[in-house]
C-alpha cells in the first residue's frame, strides 16, 4: 500500500497478492459469482457476492426498452448491483414499471436519475415524485444538486427524513463548470451526508466523464479525488467513471473492489475483466506473477467483512526487506493481520 500526500489510501499494484480458490466456512467460493460452469483454474483477486458493499457496479440505463434491457444484461446480472434509469427517462417510458420489476428479479437495485429528483424538488412536486417511486417499488434514491444548488442543511434534512423509506445515494459535485469553487467542500459534504444516514456518496462524472471528478479531457482530477477519499474512505464512495481508461485508473489506484458508476450496459463484462486482472490494462497488478515473489507462498486464513474468511498468503517477507504484515487495500475489506 501507499498513501498520497493527503493521507488517502492508494492501492499499490506491486504488492498485489494472489489467493487460492478455496471455499469459505459456508462452502462458498468468495471469487465465484454464480454456480454455473465457469472455470476456476486461475488465481484472481477476491470478488464479493451480491448484495455487495464494495466492488459495486452501477449501470446507466439511457432509456432501454424492456427487451433491450433483457438482451444487454444477459449473462451479466451477477456483476450488476445497481441500475440508474438515467436523467428523466423513467418518466417518459410506459414500460418503466415492467423494467424495474425485471431488474429487481435479477437482484439488481434500481434508482432514477438525480436530475429528475432536482426537477421535482424545484417544482414543488417532491411528494408526488416520492409516491411514484414507492408505486414502482424503487427502493434507492439519488439526491443531487448538479443542476441547481441545494443548501447542505436542506440536503441533510432530506436524507434524515427519507432514509427510512429509501437507500440513499447523495451526489457531490456539479455538472456546471462555473461551480468549480464548490469542489473544496466535497469531503466535508460527503462526511455530513454519511453521518445523516446516506448509503453511498457519488462523485460527479456525468455520462461523458468530462466534469466533476474529471478534467474536460477525461483525465482524473487526482488531488480532488484524494481529498474526498481521505475524508470518508473509498468504501463509502461510488465513482462515476464511464470510460475504460477512467475505470483502469480507479482500479489501479484503489484496488478491484472500488465502486464504479455510470457504466454502460455493454461494458459490464469488460469492466469485470479489469477488476479480475483478465485484461492487459490491469493484469500486471492483479493476476500476473512478479519476479520478486515465489508463486508458491504458504496460505493462511484472513478475516473479511461480515465475519467471513478468505484464504490468503501468510508469508510476506518476499514483498520487501522490511518484512512484517503489510496493509491490504481498504476496498478489499481485508484486515491487516491473519485470522486468529
Amino acid at each position: 500500500m501507499a498513501r498520497g500526500g493527503t493521507g488517502a489510501v492508494r492501492f499499490d499494484g506491486r504488492a498485489a497478492v494472489w489467493r487460492e480458490r478455496r471455499a469459505d466456512e459456508s462452502g462458498e467460493d468468495l471469487g465465484q459469482l454464480s454456480k454455473g460452469s465457469l472455470p476456476e483454474f486461475l488465481n484472481l483477486p477476491p470478488r464479493s457476492r451480491k448484495p455487495r458493499e464494495d466492488g459495486i457496479t452501477h449501470v446507466l440505463d439511457r432509456g432501454l426498452g424492456l427487451e433491450e434491457a433483457k438482451v444487454l444484461l444477459e449473462g451479466t446480472t451477477p456483476y450488476v448491483d445497481v441500475v440508474k434509469l438515467g436523467w428523466g427517462t423513467a418518466y417518459l417510458q410506459a414500460a418503466t414499471g415492467e423494467k424495474v420489476a425485471f431488474y429487481q428479479s435479477c437482484d439488481i437495485a434500481v434508482t432514477v436519475g438525480g436530475t429528475l429528483f432536482e426537477i421535482a424538488l424545484a417544482q414543488g412536486r417532491l411528494d408526488k415524485f416520492l409516491s411514484w417511486l414507492r408505486e414502482l417499488k424503487i427502493g434507492h434514491l439519488e439526491i443531487s444538486d448538479g443542476v441547481r444548488s441545494l443548501p447542505l442543511a436542506e440536503k441533510l434534512a432530506l436524507v434524515r427524513e427519507l432514509k427510512a423509506d429509501f437507500r440513499i445515494l447523495v451526489e457531490v459535485g456539479s455538472k456546471l463548470p462555473e461551480d468549480r469553487p464548490r469542489e473544496s467542500r466535497w469531503g466535508e459534504e460527503a462526511e455530513a451526508v454519511l453521518a445523516a444516514g446516506a448509503w453511498k456518496v457519488i462523485t460527479e462524472g456525468r455520462e461523458s466523464g468530462t466534469s466533476g471528478s474529471f478534467f474536460p479531457t477525461g483525465a482524473p482530477r487526482e488531488d480532488l479525488l484524494e481529498r474526498v477519499v481521505a475524508a470518508v474512505g473509498v468504501e463509502n464512495l461510488l465513482f462515476e467513471a464511464p470510460r475504460k481508461e477512467q475505470q483502469c485508473w480507479f482500479i489501479r489506484r484503489y484496488g478491484p473492489g472500488v465502486n464504479l458508476g455510470n457504466v454502460f450496459p455493454g461494458e459490464v463484462i469488460p469492466l469485470e475483466t479489469l477488476r479480475c486482472g483478465l485484461r492487459a490494462e490491469t493484469a500486471a497488478e492483479l493476476s500476473m506473477p512478479h519476479e520478486d515473489r515465489n508463486e508458491e507462498l504458504p496460505y493462511g486464513e484472513w478475516e473479511i467483512c461480515g465475519g467471513r474468511t478468505a484464504t490468503w498468503p501468510s508469508a510476506w517477507e518476499d514483498f520487501g526487506e522490511a518484512g512484517g504484515w503489510p496493509e491490504l487495500p481498504a476496498c478489499w475489506n481485508l484486515m491487516g493481520r491473519p485470522k486468529q
